[in-house]
């Protein structure tokens, strides 16, 4: 719940953090306060539509559209790397562990299943589109065999944070709306930013260029 009212903030603010991982989140051990870290690799949305590099977030939490090097895409990325944090804290590992960018690739598709062109017409680039098309397509695994004990609510928001196609993806609004979070679910307690920003994205990047 601390991580999703976070990213609203952030999603509020037209920011993608673009490197959601559990070494990036802090947690303060007297009050158990989480905070988000490492906005080296953040970016106003604002850039987003002169196109980004591809090449961001830890393989593990990537979501598909960075796989396929797609340039053009949003905040949906980091829905899809809250989903395989929740993954990892429900089984204690990651859920998608690939050697590479393809075979990423092939793990996410054997356990979510791809539903031919449907789950793909947000990939331009023709290349990629024969590379999905050619990898091994199924049903996929029902999640809730991956984690037999999971709570069926917290599978329920999995599958919708996991979705193949970005623009089916849960949003970080509907996460926090969602029947698992609702008896940590406080409107009032979710911060918002006075206006979307980008002169602090700024200074840290130049900060960061300055440092290397």
């Amino acid at each position: 719940m601390q991580l999703l009212r976070g990213l609203k903030y952030l999603h509020s603010a037209n920011v993608i953090h673009r490197d959601l991982t559990p070494e990036n989140l802090f947690v303060n051990c007297v009050d158990c306060k989480l905070k988000i870290g490492d906005f080296g690799l953040a970016r106003s949305m604002i850039q987003s539509g002169r196109g980004m590099s591809s090449y961001i977030v830890t393989q593990k939490y990537r979501a598909p559209e960075l796989l396929v090097c797609s340039n053009r895409y949003d905040t949906s990325i980091d829905m899809w790397s809250v989903g395989c944090i929740l993954a990892e804290l429900l089984g204690r590992r990651p859920l998608f562990s690939g050697t590479d960018d393809i075979n990423q690739l092939e793990r996410i598709v054997s356990v979510l299943g791809v539903k031919g062109d449907v789950d793909i017409n947000f990939v331009d680039n023709e290349h990629a589109r024969k590379n999905i098309k050619s990898l091994p397509h199924g049903l996929g695994i029902p999640l809730a065999s991956i984690y037999p004990h999971a709570n069926p609510l917290a599978i329920d928001l999995l599958k919708k944070m996991l979705v193949f196609d970005p623009s089916k993806r849960i949003d970080v609004t509907e996460a926090l709306q969602h029947p698992y979070m609702a008896s940590f679910y406080d409107p009032c307690l979710i911060l918002l930013p006075m206006a979307p920003s980008i002169m602090v994205l700024k200074t840290m990047s130049r900060k960061t260029q300055s440092e290397r």
